[in-house]
């Protein structure tokens, strides 16, 4: 029976004390700056964020803070991670956020151009790396 038991720790990682090992491409980003929002007709309204962001680069998917749903990522190399990259199609609305893997820092843009106004959020914040804290399990 404590044979069964040792094995069974052992299995787990509990006997060395030793947690399974984490990938390297899998890690969390606490990214802490400021949000810029406004108009081309009203100031410019600032607060600082943080949020904690999941990466997981071997299924090409994050999310962010509760994580209660994941979205794909747009591309991953060794200088970027693109986390959103789209447009409306008629080019009116922009919504890109990025993060460079040499410094750190994490750039967001949503931009909608409509009755001839600009319409902005832009994000500006260094990101730390932490350990992976997961991903939600498929339900079904």
């Amino acid at each position: 029976m404590m044979r069964s038991i040792a094995l069974a720790l052992a299995a787990l990682g509990c006997v060395s004390g030793q947690a399974a090992a984490q990938s390297p491409n899998q890690f969390d980003l606490i990214c802490t700056g400021t949000i810029e929002s406004g108009s081309s007709h009203t100031a410019t309204e600032r607060e600082t964020v943080s949020d904690r962001y999941r990466i997981d680069l071997e299924k090409m998917v994050w999310c962010t803070d509760d994580c209660r749903s994941t979205s794909s990522i747009v591309e991953a190399n060794n200088v970027v991670i693109t986390l959103v990259d789209t447009g409306s199609s008629d080019g009116n609305t922009t919504h890109r956020k990025a993060i460079s893997r040499t410094t750190g820092i994490l750039t967001g843009n949503i931009e909608s151009r409509a009755l001839g106004a600009i319409i902005f959020v832009r994000t500006n914040a260094q990101c730390t790396r932490a350990d992976f804290s997961g991903l939600p399990q498929a339900q079904f």
